[in-house]
């Protein structure tokens, strides 16, 4: 047990000072505007914080999209959805300013360090949540392999690898698998995006 807690120390020592010259060479930079981090700030700038828009309540039991009224349960898409094929959503926040940008740069600019601070803000917001549904397993939506290639990551496995450490929830990233590439969904019509869907996974059978 002396020899475990001995290399324990030596690994973490190890992997922080392995941290500190990887922030050397690739120094992080806030994910609202782009600019590095100085050595006091924790993941965004203290300034920048101002620009996000968290979700709060009331929100829709379904989709987790804020609502104006605290009386109602749904907004008013999920209220006209008789079926769907989740149970729960839940988000951060809402997808607007200074937002829009850095998912943008997260998605298309290679600026995968976003994560960690996107993991921290899910994990603060919804460990209670998390720990009350005892997921068992977080799994990425798979990226086509073509356009992982293209891209050189897939934006929702790393924000998931973070949110399992978060958590400390297996990441599952072998459970359900992309057959077909298909079209980006902003770009369609409610009914196309559910065509557009079909036969797009697979999941193993295990």
């Amino acid at each position: 047990m002396h020899m475990a807690g001995q290399k324990t120390r030596r690994s973490l020592k190890t992997n922080k000072i392995l941290g500190y010259i990887t922030d050397m060479i690739f120094p992080p930079r806030c994910p609202v505007c782009d600019e590095i981090l100085g050595m006091t700030d924790s993941m965004i700038h203290s300034g920048c914080k101002s620009c996000l828009y968290p979700v709060k309540e009331p929100v829709c039991l379904k989709c987790g999209k804020m609502i104006t009224s605290a009386t109602r349960e749904y907004c008013n898409d999920c209220a006209k959805k008789k079926n769907s094929h989740y149970d729960q959503g839940k988000a951060v926040f809402e997808y607007k300013g200074a937002v829009k940008q850095s998912i943008y740069r997260f998605k298309y600019d290679n600026s995968r360090e976003y994560a960690g601070f996107y993991a921290a803000s899910a994990v603060e917001n919804y460990s209670g949540w998390i720990q009350r549904n005892k997921i068992d397993a977080i799994v990425p939506v798979p990226m086509y392999r073509k356009k992982k290639r293209k891209r050189g990551y897939n934006q929702a496995e790393v924000l998931a690898r973070e949110i399992s450490r978060g958590f400390s929830i297996p990441l599952r990233t072998d459970l359900v698998l992309r057959k077909k590439s298909t079209k980006a969904q902003k770009e369609l019509s409610r009914k196309e995006r559910k065509k557009n869907m079909e036969r797009a996974f697979v999941v193993k059978k295990e």
